[in-house]
């Protein structure tokens, strides 16, 4: 898949989902391992910016003390991103990402 095709392909499941504005420019790298398990999971790099962008942003993720990486999830539509990064500077190494279509109800409990 070339870069025009990648970027249809963003462009086209945010309008599907319903996300009207992209998710903010963050910089990520990506090993070519790691680049393989996202494609065969139909995870693209938007998807990756979106949840670490919103979990830079918000505050809201988990960070593993042992490690210093970050595990952030981030909603799209009906879909719902989880990231295993971790950060230097504002470069983002990604680990693993899955997707699931479950919602997750947060709440304070009765």
């Amino acid at each position: 898949m070339n870069s025009q095709d990648v970027a249809l392909s963003e462009r086209a499941r945010r309008e599907i989902r319903g996300d009207v504005s992209g998710p903010e420019e963050v910089a990520v790298l990506i090993s070519s391992e790691v680049e393989r398990c996202l494609e065969e999971r139909r995870i693209t790099r938007g998807d990756l910016q979106g949840a670490i962008s919103y979990a830079e942003s918000t505050g809201d993720k988990f960070i593993d003390p042992a490690s210093g990486r970050s595990l952030a999830s981030w909603r799209s539509g009906h879909v719902t991103f989880w990231v295993e990064y971790s950060a230097a500077g504002d470069r983002h190494t990604i680990h693993s990402a899955y997707s699931h279509r479950m919602e997750l109800k947060r709440g304070t409990g009765s």
